[in-house]
Parts: structure tokens; C-alpha cells; sequence
């Protein structure tokens, strides 16, 4: 801070040279109230206006002779009435008490309610009865506000179940289309009907006589297939064909069919329904035999069981034959 001895010697004691107004600062002329102004003319009370004569205190009015503090005691003020604060009322207590048997009633809590409220109805009474003193107490608690009900829980909807789906079935293809026939398939098939007119014949045996006419083993396979032959009786047939130039026995009959082309089954059938005397066909056997060959007796049986007949054919064979 700076010393206040150091300052100018001029400016102590008031302000600097030329400090104050502007020269011809001032109210503008003329300034100030209207001529003539001020309260009318007889403006004030009317005349004679006061009390009326004789009104005051009566005569001899006021406190009586020696009444008042002891000498030496200051003057005391007289107490002044305290007001009861709202709480203190009885119609206060009242509107609680009201307010609370509605809350009740409609909370569903009247017993409770009931109960707090005649507990407050005689405190109210015995505050304002104490007059003064129900001012410095402190007031009764606010009744409890009656339980708010919890809303039930939603029920929750259950999902809608999904649509059932329907499986499409898938497309059934369409039949390819037959292939067209072949000159040469339709030759092998007239071919075979032609052969099956005047012989008998196993179906790989006709499969094979087509192959040697030259047509393919395709095309003669599926003629043959396009054929409509029952197989037993084109044994039987073969079979029979076999005894008319030649002697056989039942067993070597049965291998010569095999042999071409039937199965076991349908060389046993064609056999076993053919009729043929065995002991028959085992002399016409021993006959051809000897026709370019001498043979003993035994030695003719033996041939003649080699060949397939039983030992009683053979016997019947050789005695046949004149051994």
C-alpha cells in the first residue's frame, strides 16, 4: 500500500482543483410545482367536528388507592395470552379423525384406523383443556396411510402354437419312355417263334441259336424275354425228342437236358412226366452195344450201370439181349 503522507500537498483536506460539476449544472429554470398549487380553498375537518361534551372515563375512573407493584419493584407488563397453534384445536383433531375413518372405509382398514383415531380424539381434548400447555407439546404422529393393494400379475397368454407345416410330396418322376424297337430286335423275335414251332428249346439254348443266326446278344436276349414259353413242358418236349432215336436212362436223361440248357428242376420235370419203360430202354441200349462190340454178360451189366440204369434194368438188359 502506498503512504498516505507521500501525496500532494494540494489535494489534502478536499479534491483536486476543478473537481465537481460542469459549470451551469443545475435544475432547469422555471423548475418546480405549478402556481397555485396546494389543497382547495376550506379544505379540513368541519367546524365543531370532536367528541361529543362528556364523553371519557366517568369520574374517579382508575385503579384503586395502592394498587399496583411494591415500592422498589419495577413494573411488570401484563401476560399476554398465547394463541394455540392449529394442532391445538379440537375442530383440527376433528377433520384428522374424519379424514381418517374415510381412509379406513375405503381401504378396507376400518379397525385400525378406528383405533388410531380414538387415540388421538383424547389428546386433543386434554390439550385444549391444558390450554397453554398443548402448545409445547409435540403433535401426534400422522395415522399410517392404509396398505395400497398390489395389482395382480398379469397372466401372461400362452403362445399360439405354430401352424402346422405341410410336406409337399415330392414329384413322381414320369415314366421314361419305352424305347423304340429295332428292325433287328423284331427280326430275333420272329426268328424265335419260328424255332419254338418245330423244336424244343431251353431258353439259354434259344438265346444261343439266335447268337448263331448272327443277331446280337442283346437282341436275342430280349426276344427271347418278349416270348411267352413255359419252360417244363419245352423239357418235356426235348426229352421226349432225345427217346425216339436213341436209348437212355432216367438219369442220363436228366444230365443230356442239363446239358442243354435246362435247369436241374426243369430236366427233372420234363423227365419224371414223359412215360418210358426203363427196362425197355436198358435192352435197347445192350442191343446197340453189342451191334459194334462183344461183351460178356458182366461185362454188358457193368456197361449198362456205367450208363445210368439200376442193377435190376441192367440184369434185364443182358438177359434181353440173349446173355
Amino acid at each position: 500500500m502506498s503512504d498516505p503522507g507521500n501525496h500532494d500537498p494540494e489535494h489534502r483536506g478536499g479534491p483536486p482543483q476543478g473537481y465537481g460539476p460542469p459549470q451551469g449544472y443545475g435544475p432547469p429554470q422555471g423548475y418546480g410545482p405549478p402556481q397555485g398549487y396546494g389543497p382547495p380553498q376550506g379544505y379540513g375537518p368541519p367546524q365543531g367536528y370532536g367528541p361529543p361534551q362528556g364523553y371519557g372515563p366517568p369520574q374517579g375512573y382508575g385503579p384503586a388507592q395502592g394498587y399496583g407493584p411494591p415500592p422498589g419493584t419495577a413494573a411488570q407488563m401484563p401476560a399476554q395470552r398465547t394463541r394455540k397453534p392449529i394442532y391445538g384445536r379440537i375442530w383440527f383433531w376433528l377433520l384428522i379423525g374424519l379424514a381418517v375413518v374415510i381412509a379406513a372405509a375405503a381401504g378396507g382398514a376400518g379397525g385400525s384406523a378406528t383405533t388410531a383415531s380414538d387415540r388421538s380424539t383424547p389428546r386433543a381434548e386434554q390439550s385444549a383443556d391444558n390450554g397453554g400447555s398443548a402448545a409445547s407439546s409435540s403433535p401426534a404422529p400422522a395415522p399410517a396411510a392404509p396398505p395400497t393393494p398390489s395389482p395382480s400379475p398379469t397372466p401372461t397368454p400362452a403362445p399360439a402354437p405354430a401352424p402346422a407345416t405341410t410336406s409337399t410330396p415330392a414329384p413322381v418322376p414320369a415314366p421314361a419312355p419305352e424305347p423304340a424297337v429295332t428292325v433287328s430286335q423284331q427280326n430275333a423275335l420272329r426268328k424265335a417263334e419260328s424255332y419254338l414251332d418245330y423244336q424244343a428249346f431251353s431258353r439259354s439254348g434259344l438265346i444261343e441259336q439266335l447268337e448263331f443266326e448272327g443277331f446280337p446278344t442283346a437282341d436275342a436276349s430280349w426276344a427271347v424275354d418278349q416270348l411267352t414259353v413255359d419252360w417244363n413242358e419245352q423239357a418235356g418236349k426235348k426229352a421226349d425228342s432225345y427217346l425216339e432215336f436213341q436209348a437212355f436212362s432216367r438219369s442220363g436223361l436228366i444230365e443230356q437236358l442239363e446239358f442243354e440248357g435246362f435247369s436241374t428242376a426243369e430236366a427233372t420235370w420234363g423227365v419224371d412226366n414223359t412215360p418210358v419203360d426203363w427196362n425197355e430202354q436198358a435192352a435197347k441200349k445192350a442191343d446197340s452195344y453189342l451191334e459194334f462190340q462183344s461183351f460178356s454178360r458182366s461185362g454188358l451189366v457193368d456197361q449198362l450201370l456205367f450208363e445210368g440204369f439200376t442193377p435190376e434194368q441192367a440184369e434185364y438188359g443182358a438177359s434181353a439181349v440173349g446173355l
